[in-house]
Formats: C-alpha cells, structure tokens, sequence
C-alpha cells in the first residue's frame, strides 16, 4: 500500500509524509521525529527507495548521503532539507 501523495510542503506535512514513508518502506510502527534511518534499519536499497519517492512527491533531489548523517538522518532532518530545497525551485 502506498501512502498518498503530501498535501503541501509545510514542515510538519513534510514530518508526517517521511514518518509514514519510513513506517512503509522500514516495516516499523514507531517512527518519531528524532529517529535515525540507519537506526530503524535503513540500508541503501531502502534509502534509494525512499529518495525515489521523496522525489516524486516534492521534485527534491536528495542524496545518500542526507539519509547517513548525523544531523540530516533523521525525520526532522530529511523534513528540513526538503523545505530547505522547496523554496529553492
């Protein structure tokens, strides 16, 4: 099953759609806006996957390497990336 397309690019829309990506895509419950994508067992299939539909669903190019880092690894951080780069375009 795929989670619907983001209303809009607000942070929080933006928290909400990655949480339940990872839910998705990871097969975990509980994703909260500190958790870390390697922590939830992300790998690089995974990370290709949800860089795939990050990109379909707000035309943002992410890297790899966005989804290993400290800082931009977790849901918050891949949210501020994506409205970061949204005002970009």
């Amino acid at each position: 099953m795929s989670i619907p397309a983001p209303d809009g690019i607000s942070f929080s829309a933006v928290c909400q759609y990655v949480c339940q990506l990872w839910s998705e895509v990871l097969r975990v419950d509980d994703v909260a806006l500190d958790s870390h994508f390697l922590d939830l067992g992300g790998d690089s299939l995974s990370a290709m996957l949800c860089i795939s539909r990050i990109r379909s669903a707000y035309g943002i190019e992410l890297s790899f390497e966005d989804f290993l880092a400290p800082d931009t690894g977790t849901v918050r951080g891949i949210a501020s990336e994506v409205t970061a780069d949204s005002g970009k375009h």
